[in-house]
């Protein structure tokens, strides 16, 4: 380490030798008056500019402002310009998605979150916020078909929850205690493989249990198979139903009704007791019963 040094010193007092006469030239202008007036000027302007800067960088960035974040969530897309109105922040519609528990068009989630006292939060005025909201065109789910087998309330509802449906239930006169009657939606029967707005209401209708209270018995013959099914679960009838020379369930489906038993005709009054069977006699439509 010394050797070092003493080589470094040994170089400088070289070179102080060599250019002595350009250092001494040197010390008279470090302190000659316009070297004092230029070092005095770039010293000033130098301080200016860095104080006129961070100046115009607080203001810029307004250091000193904040913003409390509010809370955008369950606000409906058509009210975001009102709701942000005087709060000095923009937003973006940055995605959409379905939701359950929110209505179609409001706002499920937000960018940065919304300010509270347990989570403080704060932005610089004029800040986007990112917004999330529900889509307005929903989502459609095929209805489950619970009317071909006997399908009790209970797994009813389940599977309607599943598929993303909500559930109401509807009691009616019926021997069969809580089998699955009817499904309507808005008051109307809903036929298989029907499409809803996915979070729809769906009525579950069902046997009390209790049979016995006579009805009406509605004349069947001349109506396919299918809506004559649909009339007897409305009216609380059950029913069998033989076809003629059907080929499969698909062939079957345009079958028509030529004889029921017990006909209007049979019954007094045209009234049986609610829960009775109907026999259902259906065979292949004739091609001008088609063409009706």
């Amino acid at each position: 380490m010394g050797v070092i040094l003493f080589g470094i010193l040994a170089l400088v007092l070289i070179l102080v030798v060599i250019f002595r006469k350009y250092i001494k030239a040197f010390f008279r202008f470090l302190i000659s008056p316009l070297f004092l007036i230029n070092l005095a000027l770039a010293i000033t302007a130098v301080v200016l500019i860095f104080y006129f800067t961070m100046n115009y960088l607080d203001s810029y960035t307004q250091h000193d402002k904040k913003l409390p974040v509010p809370n955008f969530i369950g606000v409906h897309v058509d009210d975001l310009e009102d709701f942000t109105s005087g709060k000095e922040l923009r937003y973006v519609v940055r995605d959409s998605v379905y939701s359950d528990d929110y209505p179609l068009g409001t706002v499920i989630k937000q960018d940065p979150m919304f300010h509270s006292k347990e989570l403080p939060n704060y932005v610089k005025p004029n800040r986007r916020i990112y917004l999330t909201i529900v889509k307005k065109i929903g989502e459609y789910k095929v209805v489950p078909d619970l009317l071909t087998n006997n399908t009790s309330k209970a797994v009813g509802k389940a599977k309607l929850e599943m598929a993303g449906f909500k559930v109401e239930y509807e009691v009616i006169e019926h021997k069969d205690k809580d089998k699955i009657i009817d499904v309507t939606y808005r008051t109307n029967s809903i036929v298989k493989n029907t499409k809803l707005l996915k979070g729809s209401v769906i009525t579950l209708v069902y046997g009390s249990g209790q049979s016995g209270a006579p009805v009406l018995l509605p004349d069947l013959k001349g109506l396919q198979v299918i809506a004559a099914k649909d009339i007897l679960g409305q009216t609380g009838l059950n029913y069998e139903v033989y076809y003629d020379s059907a080929l499969n369930a698909t062939d079957s489906m345009n079958f028509v009704v030529y004889r029921q038993n017990p006909s209007p005709e049979s019954v007094e009054q045209g009234l049986v007791p609610s829960g009775s069977s109907v026999l259902l006699m259906a065979k292949k439509p004739e091609l001008d019963t088609l063409n009706l």
